[in-house]
């Protein structure tokens, strides 16, 4: 995979879900929301910078989106919300599928593989972050990227 489908996917992992609990108002599931993505991006943004080099490194980004979409998908949207959301969350497991496969590609030595699937990772990106944005999760939308040493 190059550096730069890693760094896609990277930023791809930055971005978590959305889902199921009780009736609240639009303002506070957004508070919620962006507070789950917001921990999830710092959780991220902590891990060693070189994270995205490694198929280990990759796993621990996808673990970390998993369980902080696992997490997002606890609480219901408000219906005035709600499709944007289940849009957003559509899109997601879409991305939580190609991330897999890229996975599954680079443990099997297919870089070439690997490298196409970052290439759709990337558009699934950009339309992920246009659908929270829709719907008021900024949070959800930023890039996050491992920083960390």
């Amino acid at each position: 995979m190059t550096r730069r489908a890693a760094a896609t996917l990277a930023i791809l992992l930055g971005i978590t879900g959305c889902g199921g609990s009780g009736s609240i108002t639009p303002a506070t599931y957004r508070a919620k929301v962006n507070k789950l993505c917001a921990t999830g991006n710092a959780q991220i943004e902590a891990l060693p910078a070189n994270s995205v080099n490694s198929i280990a490194g990759i796993e621990r980004l996808d673990a970390i989106a998993n369980a902080t979409l696992r997490r997002i998908k606890t609480i219901t949207p408000p219906s005035s919300i709600s499709s944007a959301v289940h849009t957003w969350l559509g899109t997601l497991d879409r991305a939580s599928s190609d991330t897999g496969q890229i996975i599954t590609a680079l443990r099997a030595g297919q870089t070439t593989q690997a490298a196409t699937l970052g290439g759709q990772v990337a558009a699934v990106n950009t339309q992920s972050n246009t659908e929270a944005k829709a719907a008021g999760l900024d949070s959800c939308a930023s890039d996050a990227i491992p920083r960390g040493s």
